[in-house]
């Protein structure tokens, strides 16, 4: 891999190939298995297994297909608290049928009975849905293609 700071007329061989190996003394490898994903849409696990073998994460990323409300995370990390990260279907994902304050305030009794004490950001479509969730989550705007929609993040 080149870059056009190479072609640069002050740029030095010998002190770029000095500041890499320095770099790479400091690069950190993750434990296996650090980050644990799921999904319960099979098209998504898809998607997510091709971008992490493209980028190489096969090692640190444990992924399966696995419904949020069957994940038990001392399964996952024993005794150990950690960061949970959710984008729960909204809109035209979640469809007409769902009753969305009823969904969301399951997934706010999941987080307060297995992530206490876990930090914690979930995707909302609008504010009014921290208030579904039942937890104490600061919010946050988050401009998502052409979506104005919010995160609220917090500890458990």
């Amino acid at each position: 891999m080149s870059f056009a700071f190479e072609n640069w007329p002050g740029f030095s061989q010998k002190a770029f190939a000095y500041l890499k190996k320095q770099a790479a003394k400091k690069i950190l490898a993750f434990p296996k298995n650090q980050i644990f994903a799921s999904d319960i849409d099979d098209m998504a696990i898809t998607a997510m297994k091709i971008n992490i073998s493209n980028h190489n994460f096969n090692n640190i990323i444990e992924l399966c297909q696995k419904d949020f409300f069957s994940i038990n995370p001392e399964k996952i990390c024993p005794g150990e608290k950690g960061v949970v990260m959710l984008n729960p279907p909204y809109g035209k994902r979640l469809g007409e049928e769902t009753d969305t304050r009823s969904f969301y305030r399951e997934i706010g009794k999941k987080l307060s009975a297995d992530f206490k004490s876990w930090r914690t950001g979930i995707i909302l479509p609008s504010k009014e849905y921290k208030s579904y969730l039942e937890l104490r989550l600061e919010i946050k705007p988050v401009f998502h293609g052409g979506l104005d929609i919010f995160a609220g993040i917090g500890i458990i």
